[in-house]
């Protein structure tokens, strides 16, 4: 149920264009995830967080500008690290509550290679980037139990 899920993200980057078709950019980002699991009767249980820091540096050729979209292929790199956990809310009705104790905490890298558009809003720096990357992902997990 989408109403049972719930994100926030921030991100900050920079992003180089050398002689109009070459581009390097570097970007920050902190998000996390709260799925809230209910029962039958949409009373919620529990919890689940997800918290996500990474750098992220990609590397676009702008292969052809059609009417002020700038259609690129990339590559990209993405190193973070993670932390999963549970937080009870009512979990009167589970025989077993065991789990709401455990944790997860890694490292991860990220690589890939996609397509991509982007455009500016008029004469700003300001614009709109959008991709689809294929990817392989690389972490290492440390599980925790309370």
């Amino acid at each position: 149920i989408i109403e049972d899920i719930y994100g926030m993200t921030v991100t900050f980057g920079v992003e180089v264009t050398l002689h109009t078709r070459h581009s390097i950019g570097i970007e920050g980002t902190w998000f996390r995830w709260r799925y809230e699991n209910d029962d039958d009767v949409d009373h919620a249980l529990y919890s689940q967080y997800e918290r996500r820091m990474y750098l992220y540096f990609d590397y676009k050729f702008s292969v052809i500008s059609i009417r002020g979209i700038d259609l690129y292929l990339n590559a990209y790199d993405k190193i973070g690290k993670y932390d999963s956990w549970y937080k009870e809310i009512d979990v009167a009705r589970f025989s077993s509550t065991d789990f709401l104790k455990s944790t997860v905490a890694g490292k991860f890298n990220e690589w890939g290679t996609g397509i991509g558009a982007r455009t500016l809003f008029g004469d700003s720096q300001f614009g709109i980037d959008c991709s689809a990357n294929f990817r392989m992902i690389y972490g290492i997990d440390k599980h925790i139990s309370n």
